[in-house]
C-alpha cells in the first residue's frame, strides 16, 4: 500500500505491466489479473503450481520456472470474482513489486516499513539463509508453527 500511496503502482494495474514482456500472464475471457486480485487472493491462480509443493515442503524455484508456469497456465474463473488462496499469486505480487522498486523484497520491506516504524529487531531472513542472530534477539523470537507441528 505504501507503493500505491506514493503513486508507484495502482491496485487496478494488470500484473503483466510489471513483468518482462516475454512472460504471458493468463487472462479469462479478456479479463486481466490485477495487483488487487493478487493481494485479495481472487486472481484465479492455484495455491501452488501442480506438483511443486505439498503442505510440508519449502522449495525455491527459479524465476524462469515461475515465468514458465505462469505463461503456460489458464484461469478457470474471471479474476477479481472468486476468492481462492494462492501462495503462488502472492509470490508473483512480491516479485512484481520488487522489480518495480528495483530491490529485493527484504530490502524493500526494511526500507519502506521496518526502518520507518523503528522496528530494528524485525526482519525476514532466518538462520537457514546464513544470517547470524544474536542470543538476545533469539530469545524474543515468536515460535513458528506449521499445521500441528512446531
Amino acid at each position: 500500500m505504501d507503493m500505491v500511496n506514493q503513486g508507484l503502482v495502482k491496485l487496478d494495474d494488470p500484473l503483466e505491466k510489471y513483468l518482462p514482456a516475454n512472460v504471458t500472464v493468463p487472462t479469462y475471457q479478456g479479463h486481466k489479473i490485477t495487483l488487487e486480485d493478487l493481494i485479495t487472493h481472487t486472481s484465479g491462480l492455484p495455491y501452488y503450481p501442480p506438483g511443486w509443493c505439498n503442505p510440508s515442503c519449502f522449495h525455491n524455484y527459479t524465476t524462469q520456472q515461475v515465468y514458465q508456469f505462469l505463461s503456460n497456465t489458464s484461469l478457470a474463473t474471471k479474476p477479481g470474482v472468486k476468492d481462492k488462496y494462492s501462495n503462488f499469486g502472492v509470490g508473483l505480487l512480491r516479485h512484481a513489486l520488487s522489480l518495480k522498486a528495483g530491490m529485493p523484497l527484504d530490502q524493500l520491506i526494511k526500507e519502506r516499513i521496518l526502518n520507518v516504524l523503528g522496528m530494528n529487531s524485525t526482519g525476514i531472513a532466518m538462520n537457514a539463509t546464513g544470517v547470524s542472530v544474536s542470543e538476545d534477539i533469539k530469545s524474543r523470537f515468536a515460535k513458528g508453527h506449521i499445521a500441528v507441528n512446531e
